[in-house]
């Protein structure tokens, strides 16, 4: 199979979703993980980490109740358990993605980007862990066998990647994550696509 590119932001739920599923066809074809290629997307880029209670942004951000924001995920958090995952929206901390993607950026060199991915995923949504943190980033980089040291040596470069990542997102007109693309070619693919779909759209 042909690489196939998805455009997330470690923010989002859809995004660890689509982005688990795909890994989890991989695995049911036994093909290797680094046939996927996550590319970085920020929704929030502009995030302080001020604010970090994630319920009360999001209640705030649509305009809704606590009660109902805590409804909307419980629906998602069902969503996520039939792919094995866990959500608790409680404890999650909403602070900026970019480090997150930095990371990305540089355990992609060594095709370790599934690992990473997942990593960092179930840090947020299932731990509550801070990952907008360098030195958790590092955690995750040494316990997938890689220099850490050698990481945070090339934060500007990364950096530069990251920003390559969001202005190719938006030359393919990117207007929401998870976004799956092959050859150049966005994919009619979405969070909740089946093996099935998978299957029969992807080369």
């Amino acid at each position: 199979m042909k690489e196939v590119e998805i455009h997330i932001d470690f923010s989002c739920p859809f995004s660890n979703m689509g982005g688990e599923r795909f890994i989890q066809y991989l695995e049911s074809k036994d093909l290797p993980l680094s046939t996927v290629r996550f590319r970085s997307v920020q929704l929030n880029p502009d995030k302080d980490n001020e604010n970090i209670n994630f319920i009360l942004n999001m209640s705030n951000k649509f305009n809704k109740s606590v009660e109902e924001t805590i409804k909307i995920y419980e629906n998602i958090t069902q969503r996520a358990s039939e792919l094995g995952l866990k959500f608790d929206a409680e404890k999650i901390v909403d602070v900026n993605s970019k480090n997150a993607h930095i990371g990305l950026q540089y355990v992609t060199m060594f095709g370790k980007q599934a690992e990473y991915f997942r990593r960092m995923m179930s840090a947020r949504f299932e731990r509550g862990e801070d990952y907008s943190k360098i030195s958790f980033i590092e955690n995750v980089i040494k316990d997938l066998g890689l220099d850490s040291k050698d990481f945070s040596s090339k934060l500007e470069e990364l950096t530069e990647k990251v920003s390559e990542d969001i202005k190719l997102a938006q030359e393919r007109n990117i207007r929401g994550v998870p976004t799956f693309v092959q050859d150049g070619k966005i994919l009619p693919l979405e969070s909740s696509s089946t093996f099935e779909e998978f299957d029969n759209i992807i080369k």
